[in-house]
């Protein structure tokens, strides 16, 4: 008989607002840092760490935003370059 994996309990959500800009821009370059080398390194063990472009599906964004601004106990938001979009999602949370 093999034995039993035990599955880790699912982590919470870290949701990450943030100025995501075009592929290759110094924005994109810049969010990816912060998600790969700050965020996810201080958080995995607890939350997984999650941003809007990490997931890109059709359908409206906006409800997708919203539903992880509400249902995420823990948001950081990145207010580099003064993004419209990232200053709407922090107040909106």
């Amino acid at each position: 008989m093999a034995p039993e994996t035990i599955a880790a309990p699912p982590r919470a959500l870290c949701f990450a607002i943030g100025p995501y800009g075009e592929d290759g821009s110094q924005s994109r370059k810049w969010s990816n840092f912060v998600h790969e080398k700050v965020l996810e390194p201080a958080l995995l063990e607890e939350f997984a760490v999650k941003r809007t472009i990490d997931e890109p599906r059709s359908g409206r964004i906006w409800r997708r935003i919203q539903e992880d601004l509400e249902r995420a106990p823990v948001v950081i938001a990145d207010l580099t370059d003064a993004n419209p979009n990232a200053y709407f999602e922090l107040g909106f949370r």
